[in-house]
């Protein structure tokens, strides 16, 4: 299973990255690389002065939404992190 390269979400839209630092996930087990990331820095500098001003209860309910779409997700996130890591189901 290939996995490709990941996009960032910034400013609420997925973006390709043009950042020239690329990190690799390894298969560790065949030394492969199974997918790349890149980092999203300004963005997150960006944002990081209105999500501090953001109230507590808001900013738990964007991790109750998260919490949310990974239970949604669990299969296929439980297959990623098995190839990431190569273990048997």
């Amino acid at each position: 299973m290939e996995f490709g390269r990941g996009r960032n979400l910034i400013n609420g839209e997925w973006v390709n990255s043009n950042s020239k630092e690329i990190l690799e996930v390894r298969n560790p087990a065949l030394d492969e690389v199974i997918a790349e990331v890149h980092q999203a820095i300004q963005g997150a500098k960006e944002a990081f002065p209105e999500g501090r001003s953001t109230p507590l209860p808001a900013r738990a309910r964007y991790l109750f939404r998260l919490k949310e779409i990974l239970e949604e997700n669990f299969g296929e996130l439980s297959i990623v992190q098995t190839k990431e890591h190569e273990k048997k189901r």
